[in-house]
């Protein structure tokens, strides 16, 4: 019967503590409003693509299958690395990066997955690999 007790009440502990949410604690919902800036770096075998254009989808942590189903879109500074994607709120993110990359004379483009956590805030890097 001890036996009994113990694995009920470890179950109870166990589902208890995983099934709720605590109160105060984030309800992460992908999008803009936030306090995190994305600065997303585009990398083609590690060098930087200057100037590209960041897409970036909410929610989800696949590709969506076209650029026009894509929620955000924006373009880097033509003599910076990164690319800003400001007021972000915690949740799951896929950014896609499309550029030039002048030592090839091609462009590239490339995409990862993202899920930025509620205890990420200020300025949070994400590297993006491209490929032609």
């Amino acid at each position: 019967m001890k036996k009994y007790f113990l694995l009920v009440t470890a179950l109870v502990i166990i589902f208890g503590s995983t099934s709720c949410r605590k109160d105060g604690t984030p309800v992460c919902k992908a999008g803009q409003g936030g306090n995190a800036t994305l600065l997303v770096f585009p990398q083609h075998h590690g060098r930087a693509i200057v100037g590209a254009k960041a897409y970036v989808a909410y929610g989800t942590l696949v590709y969506p299958g076209s650029l026009s189903i894509f929620n955000l879109t924006v373009q880097g500074e033509a003599t910076e690395e990164h690319i800003h994607v400001e007021n972000m709120n915690c949740g799951d993110y896929f950014i896609y990066c499309v550029g030039y990359d002048s030592t090839i004379a091609q462009y590239v483009r490339g995409g990862i997955p993202f899920t930025l956590s509620p205890l990420q805030t200020g300025e949070v890097n994400v590297f993006v690999p491209v490929t032609e």
